[in-house]
């Protein structure tokens, strides 16, 4: 009897210490799965505060010319350009300060395309390499038909028959050295078909460092 009662007791107690355990656990569950709520909660609250500080007004453009205008809408669908502007404090955007925009006969017919260069801080590399452009004006409005990037010169190579000219762009490179892109028209916009080196030094086989008076061009196929 007393084996039994011992027994019986001894079970007791193992399945109160049971029951004891599973509602613990059970209530640390709870626990952690509200706490992990509330984390993600704060998360998701912080995620959506920064995304809405992060997103900067466009700022308002001031623009005469039909085709700066355009180029300064297109731009202003770059964020990162907009929170740049925004970051150092430009509230507005003035096409007369930001391009320098010439007109040029490119195929010959009688009407003018445009060639577009940005000079800003905002749109140039520190050597002065800049952004560059080439419009057409068709019966939809302004076809772009030349985006480029890091221009500090350019001329046109126009061939003596009907065509379009070429377009050739130099690129700063170093006092002496420039980079050289050659772009031709496909019949429907520019594509680059060439490249090369202008330089104005060069070192004898002494080592010894020259300048020249006229610089060396070279031009051949674009490496891949």
């Amino acid at each position: 009897m007393r084996k039994f009662l011992y027994r019986l007791t001894v079970a007791v107690i193992t399945f109160a210490i049971g029951v004891i355990a599973v509602f613990y656990l059970h209530q640390s569950a709870d626990i952690s799965r509200d706490q992990s709520s509330g984390v993600l909660h704060r998360i998701e609250i912080a995620k959506s505060s920064t995304y809405e500080t992060a997103i900067k007004p466009k700022p308002s453009i001031r623009c005469d010319n039909e085709v700066l205008k355009q180029i300064s809408n297109e731009i202003m669908n770059d964020q990162w350009f907009v929170d740049y502007l925004a970051d150092n404090n430009q509230n507005s955007f003035d096409c007369s300060e930001n391009f320098k925009i010439a007109k040029v006969d490119l195929n010959s017919d009688g009407n003018p395309e445009f060639a577009v260069q940005a000079f800003s801080n905002y749109m140039c590399g520190a050597s002065g390499n800049c952004l560059f452009w080439i419009y057409q004006k068709t019966e939809l409005g302004y076809e772009k038909i030349l985006e480029a990037d890091a221009v500090q010169q350019y001329h046109f190579r126009c061939p003596l028959g009907n065509g379009y000219c070429d377009i050739v762009t130099f690129t700063h490179d170093s006092a002496f050295d420039s980079s050289i892109a050659v772009y031709k028209f496909d019949g429907e916009k520019y594509k680059i078909s060439e490249c090369g080196e202008r330089s104005y030094a060069y070192l004898d086989k002494q080592g010894r460092f020259h300048e020249r008076k006229q610089p060396l061009i070279t031009i051949g196929k674009c490496s891949e």
